[in-house]
C-alpha cells in the first residue's frame, strides 16, 4: 500500500514536470517565474516569443533582462534582432552596438550589423564588421558569403 502511494505521488510529479517541459516557452515561463530577478530567463524566453514571432513580448523580455543586467550583452544583441527584422535600424545599430562594447568576441553580432552597414550602403563598414566576424569565427559561412557578395557587386560596377 505504502509503495502504491508512493509511486502515485512520483506518477503526479513526473505529469506535472512533463508539463513544464513540453516547449521552451513554457519552460522558460517556469524559470521566469522561479527566479524574477534573473536576466538569463528573461532573455531565453525573450527568444522563445522570438521564435513563435511574439516580438513584443520578445522585447518586453529583453527590457527586463537588461534592466536586471546592464552589460548583458546578448540580450542587447537579442533586442537588435527584432528592430532589425522590423526595419528599425537606427536601434537595431544601437543595440549592436552596444552588445560588442560589452563583448566584442561575438561574430553573429558583427555580421547582422553589416547586413544593416551594407543595406544603408555603408559599404565600408559592412566590409570591416563582416571581416571581424569572420576573423572571429573563420567557419561563418554567412560571413563569407556576406562579403563575398559586396566584392562581386563591386567589381560588376
Amino acid at each position: 500500500m505504502l509503495m502504491g502511494i508512493i509511486v502515485l505521488i512520483f506518477s503526479v510529479l513526473t505529469i506535472q514536470r512533463n508539463l513544464v517541459y513540453k516547449d521552451s516557452l513554457s519552460l522558460w515561463n517556469d524559470t521566469v517565474l522561479k527566479s524574477p530577478n534573473k536576466d538569463k530567463p528573461y532573455n531565453n524566453r525573450g527568444m522563445s516569443y522570438y521564435n513563435r514571432g511574439e516580438f513584443s513580448k520578445a522585447i518586453a523580455d529583453f527590457d527586463k533582462a537588461i534592466t536586471i543586467n546592464p552589460k548583458y550583452s546578448e540580450a542587447y544583441h537579442n533586442r537588435g534582432l527584432i528592430y532589425d527584422l522590423k526595419g528599425d535600424y537606427k536601434n537595431a545599430l544601437s543595440d549592436y552596438n552596444k552588445s560588442i562594447e560589452l563583448f566584442p568576441y561575438n561574430a553573429e553580432v558583427y555580421n547582422n550589423r553589416a547586413n544593416i552597414f551594407f543595406t544603408q550602403g555603408n559599404l565600408k563598414m559592412a566590409i570591416s564588421d563582416y571581416k571581424r566576424a569572420i576573423k572571429l569565427d573563420p567557419d561563418f559561412k554567412d560571413a563569407h558569403i556576406n562579403l563575398d557578395n559586396i566584392y562581386m557587386a563591386l567589381n560588376h560596377k
